[in-house]
């Protein structure tokens, strides 16, 4: 509140003049902002590659050369949902609370 009081006492709007905050607690407030912004774009295409290469490596296809899908649907509930689940609830609770 002091500073908007200098700035309305000194006039800064009709000189055009400005705050920008430097040092490492701003870059790191924005670092980590973009940071979450950008984990929306890369996250999904990282689940469906993690997802794709479950699937293959234990559907039995690079072992037998056909496909048993009911395994490889098992393999990726087993291991995937628990993941998947703790990274929604971890980035949901920073989400909510930011």
């Amino acid at each position: 509140m002091e500073i908007i009081g200098l700035s309305e006492a000194n006039d800064w709007d009709q000189r055009g003049l400005s705050m920008t905050l430097t040092g490492p607690v701003p870059i790191t407030n924005a670092v980590t902002e973009e940071s979450f912004n950008l984990f929306w774009d890369v996250f999904p295409i990282g689940v469906v590659f993690v997802a794709v290469g479950l699937f293959l490596f234990h559907c039995d296809l690079l072992q037998t050369g056909r496909i048993r899908f009911v395994q490889g649907i098992k393999v990726l509930a087993i291991s995937g949902l628990p993941t998947l689940c703790s990274v929604f609830i971890t980035m949901g609770i920073i989400g909510w609370t930011n």
